[in-house]
């Protein structure tokens, strides 16, 4: 994308990673890298479970209330961190719904290049009213208050887990030794390929 990094106290696209600090030219704050990072990461995670899955599980359970099914929802692109770090920190900072709304079509108009399923997000996300619901739903995340069905709250606490369960494999021992198999395997496929070619 465009920008690398969005500053927690002018929300300006520009600035710039100092040593250890992200220093913003247009107001002159500064935030420590890790910090940040975490900060990031927390958006990340109010996007993915406040917003992204609560919504989708609300539509499924429109579509039938027992709501059995379980999805896999694609990550989007980081400008829609930014975007929910924005309206955490607006509402943090006792921000107006307007101002954060503001803050939101800013970061959605700058040219950032994104795929398909970010641009059907974005296009949602640009509705005035949407705009307003995602506010509410990343505030209820923060807070710890889903204002929403049980089934829902269910689903989204099973796909925190599930997401934690996966990074801890990640991380073992055991699965970079299936990615080692995986890479050895594939590479004797390749060669039986370029022999056939011969």
């Amino acid at each position: 994308m465009t920008h690398s990094y969005i500053c927690i106290n002018c929300f300006s696209l520009k600035p710039n990673l100092v040593e250890n600090f992200i220093i913003c030219p247009a107001c002159n704050h500064e935030e420590n890298i890790q910090e940040y990072e975490t900060l990031l990461q927390n958006s990340a995670d109010a996007l993915r479970y406040g917003y992204q899955y609560r919504i989708q599980y609300e539509e499924d359970l429109n579509k039938d209330p027992r709501l059995l099914i379980r999805h896999h929802l694609l990550e989007l692109n980081q400008c829609f961190e930014f975007i929910t770090l924005a309206a955490i920190s607006g509402i943090v900072g006792n921000f107006t719904y307007d101002a954060i709304k503001s803050l939101i079509n800013g970061i959605l108009n700058d040219s950032v290049v994104i795929e398909l399923n970010d641009k059907e997000f974005k296009k949602k996300l640009a509705d005035e009213g949407e705009q307003e619901k995602f506010i509410k739903y990343i505030q209820e995340y923060r807070d710890n208050k889903l204002n929403t069905d049980e089934k829902v709250i269910k689903a989204i606490e099973e796909e925190i887990l599930v997401h934690k369960e996966v990074e801890k494999f990640e991380e073992s021992p055991r699965y970079k030794e299936f990615l080692a198999k995986a890479e050895k395997l594939d590479q004797k496929k390749k060669k039986k390929r370029a022999k056939k070619k011969r």
